[in-house]
């Protein structure tokens, strides 16, 4: 077709680019074979880059939510072992992150509000990023995209559990149950979808951006 003929004049376009030239989005589907490769290859690296930053974060929060289990049913030197495993937790996601947020929580006295702050930081990153997952799946089938919104929404009510909570006690059993059970659902549907992606082609795929470069209007040219 027409957008398969004139799309082997495309490249694919920087942010940057993007902001000073027209980007299009197209269906996987109707891209030549060449161009279709090399979007589906740009798509799917895109898309791992984000689900490997996502599922990162996403340990970190599962490893923080088993010590807060742990560390509410110890007392004595069980306490304070666990209490420790809090804060290098902390120390190591501290330098990970820009300084507005290691001054966010590291001014909070205790071990427990340090580490509630760093849940809440972490969880409100995790939006973001979840949204962008959502705009990455348009054309993916059904199934898959609902799997990446309850991902999404399952961030959000992490969050809203962890932005109540001034300290453990806030953190019921059935809370922190449910938020082990809210991340490994989150992981899980990541898991899916680059499963998905990755041993299909999905020509429904919504792909891009694209820009189109002087080969591509003199090759319009020639066709009109």
């Amino acid at each position: 077709g027409k957008l398969a003929t004139t799309a082997q004049g495309f490249g694919m376009a920087s942010v940057e680019e993007q902001k000073r030239q027209q980007s299009y989005f197209v269906h996987l589907g109707s891209l030549s074979g060449r161009v279709r490769h090399r979007a589906y290859q740009h798509s799917l690296a895109k898309l791992q880059g984000i689900r490997h930053r996502v599922q990162d974060t996403l340990s970190r929060l599962q490893l923080a939510v088993k010590l807060i289990e742990s560390v509410k049913q110890e007392v004595g030197q069980k306490l304070l072992e666990g209490q420790e495993k809090l804060h290098r937790l902390w120390v190591d996601w501290s330098l990970t992150q820009p300084k507005g947020n290691q001054v966010r929580t590291a001014c909070q006295p205790e071990v427990e509000s340090r580490t509630l702050a760093m849940l809440r930081i972490i969880t409100q990153q995790l939006q973001p990023a979840c949204e962008s997952l959502k705009r990455s799946v348009h054309g993916l089938p059904s199934n898959i995209q609902e799997a990446v919104c309850q991902a999404t929404r399952h961030i959000h009510k992490l969050h809203s559990s962890f932005s109540r909570a001034v300290s453990f006690r806030d953190l019921s059993r059935t809370t922190l149950a449910q938020s082990q059970d809210r991340v490994a659902e989150a992981r899980r549907s990541l898991d899916v979808l680059f499963e998905y992606v990755t041993h299909n082609t999905p020509l429904n795929w919504i792909v891009g951006p694209f820009r189109a470069t002087a080969k591509g209007a003199q090759d319009s040219r020639k066709h009109k």
